[in-house]
């Protein structure tokens, strides 16, 4: 996922993770935080982890084992109030 690298659109952009079906997420945050972008600051270092990776201009990706036998759904809520550009 990438989107451009401002605070206001990876904090206000909220990702939710649902299992088998659950009527509420057992993930849920700003897209910043799950993607490791503390308080939404992009300060042109990139880094690499185990299960994460993020770029300077806010490209982002996940590698996790997802806790679900048949069936998983997420979705991206923009919550920001503005229009935001997003690629997925």
């Amino acid at each position: 996922m990438t989107v451009p690298p401002d605070p206001d659109a990876l904090l206000g952009l909220v990702v939710r993770g649902y299992w088998e079906g659950q009527e509420y997420p057992s993930i849920e945050s700003p897209a910043g935080n799950f993607f490791g972008i503390s308080h939404g600051v992009v300060d042109g270092q990139a880094y690499q982890s185990a299960v994460h990776s993020v770029n300077q201009k806010a490209g982002m990706n996940i590698w996790l084992p997802m806790p679900f036998a048949k069936r998983a759904r997420f979705t991206l809520t923009n919550e920001s109030g503005k229009p935001r550009l997003l690629f997925l």
